[in-house]
């Protein structure tokens, strides 16, 4: 079991603006994916253009789990109605560097992924 003090003070950071956000997470979803499918054994052309197009519903089955889990607690519509244009964003850019890394390979993404982890001001 894991204790925490009672006094304890745990602090977040997150990005400054949506845009630096999406771009790292892009960059970690496109160096992911070109990875594991131009890996030690790469895929085939056919398995990559398959997964790529797999991503094309990968937002919708996102905010399906997200609806799901909203619909039995009325109070919470507010807040997930005023998240969607970002919860929206957030899934389709992902989904798109995704599908970009599978077809295209993960190219400058990992480089691109340290700098906007590490460099990139955070409030």
């Amino acid at each position: 079991m894991i204790w925490q003090s009672t006094d304890a003070v745990t602090a977040h950071e997150d990005w400054v603006t949506l845009s630096e956000g999406l771009h790292a997470n892009g960059a970690l979803k496109r160096y992911h994916a070109g990875a594991i499918a131009f890996g030690s054994p790469p895929w085939s052309l056919f398995r990559r253009c398959a997964y790529a197009a797999g991503m094309l519903v990968v937002p919708a089955l996102h905010m399906w789990r997200l609806l799901r889990s909203i619909i039995p607690r009325p109070c919470h519509w507010g807040h997930f109605i005023s998240a969607l244009p970002v919860s929206l964003a957030v899934y389709i850019y992902a989904a798109a560097a995704e599908a970009v890394g599978y077809l295209g390979g993960p190219g400058d993404s990992g480089e691109h992924f340290v700098v906007v982890k590490l460099e990139l001001a955070r409030k």
